[in-house]
């Protein structure tokens, strides 16, 4: 049985029950771990509410939600991928084929 509410002596200990009751305990050697990608999901979602009118999506129904979120995960896959490859000068020609950065494109059809 789990107790969801704090009692007297918690409040007195200043660790108020929901706070650190949680599923994965605090001892789990992958807590921080596991608890790190929920922020970062979390993260993640914010992103994509900011980028949204108003913060509310513009379309309705789970089909079309879903679709306007996969849509965005992909966004942040390119721009992830476009950023290493710049970064590192990767190859990404097994995503994209003969790809390249407009900037150094021009550069190297001018010298």
């Amino acid at each position: 049985m789990m107790r969801m509410f704090s009692t007297e002596a918690d409040i007195a200990a200043g660790k108020p029950r929901p706070r650190y009751l949680r599923s994965i305990p605090l001892n789990d050697p992958d807590f921080s771990r596991l608890y790190g990608l929920r922020e970062d999901t979390e993260s993640m979602h914010n992103d994509y509410k900011s980028r949204l009118v108003n913060r509310r999506a513009g379309s309705v129904g789970l089909a079309r939600r879903e679709m306007d979120i996969r849509g965005y995960q992909m966004f942040q896959m390119v721009v992830a991928l476009m950023a290493w490859k710049i970064r590192t000068g990767g190859d990404v020609s097994e995503f994209l084929g003969r790809w390249e950065p407009p900037e150094r494109a021009r550069r190297r059809n001018n010298a």
